[in-house]
């Protein structure tokens, strides 16, 4: 293999295996030449099922549809241009709605961006009013940073795949031509879990008492409303934990 089809295939199966371990069951692909990288990464990877949808519009829309079927984040891919700007409905009501839609938006290498090249618009945060976190990845090369910004990068991300946060995410993935990773190269491709955030959202008040009698505690609070504020200092009293 040479060094950039070793690079490119490195980068886009280790996408797709991070994509299943965080969650992702499911891709809905609109097909367009500068998605086949990851498009063929997913379709190799044995638990990842792909959804072909020409319509971007429609498939941003058909993947909601499956995010509420499943209640597990879905991956929406597609070409490089103005076939983004179609997905914009459908993450809008994302994050209206909390639903963890993971949208990627191949792209033309940085080269080739605002010098007139063809399917090649101004993709970076093009979703930024809409989405709870977005990021720009590096092109394929062979340095261990590229990879490894591929891990950090979908760890942040997770945060917004689920419990009280979720919502869209953007990932822009800029491709060099040739454009087909080595399809041979399987062992790349892992099905390892990670472990994922989980959140309680209530706990019995009888559990509550039996654990605060038996443990001293700390009581951490995020954004609440202001009804919520005595409930906590009362519990706060009662056990004499500080916040």
């Amino acid at each position: 293999m040479g060094n950039h089809k070793a690079a490119l295939t490195k980068q886009v199966f280790t996408f797709a295996s991070e994509l299943y371990a965080y969650g992702v069951r499911e891709v809905v692909i609109s097909p367009g030449s500068r998605s086949t990288p990851l498009a063929l990464a997913f379709e190799a990877h044995p638990n990842i099922k792909t959804w072909i949808h020409p319509d971007e519009r429609s498939a941003a829309f058909f993947a909601v549809g499956l995010i509420k079927g499943s209640e597990r984040p879905v991956a929406i891919l597609c070409t490089s241009g103005t076939a983004a700007a179609n997905y914009t409905p459908a993450i809008a009501e994302s994050q209206i709605s909390r639903i963890p839609l993971i949208v990627l938006t191949s792209d033309r290498p940085h080269e080739l961006r605002s010098v007139g090249a063809p399917q090649a618009i101004n993709q970076v945060n093009m979703f930024n009013n809409y989405v709870s976190y977005e990021f720009d990845m590096p092109i394929a090369d062979d340095s261990k940073e590229t990879i490894d910004a591929i891990y950090y990068q979908m760890q942040i991300a997770s945060q917004y795949l689920y419990g009280p946060h979720k919502g869209p995410i953007h990932f822009n993935l800029p491709f060099r031509d040739p454009l087909t990773p080595d399809l041979n190269a399987t062992e790349l491709l892992t099905s390892e879990m990670k472990i994922l955030p989980h959140y309680q959202k209530s706990i019995d008040a009888s559990a509550l008492r039996h654990i605060l009698n038996k443990k001293k505690g700390l009581i951490i609070v995020g954004d609440m409303q202001h009804q919520e504020v005595d409930q906590i200092l009362t519990y706060s009293t009662i056990y004499d934990l500080p916040i």
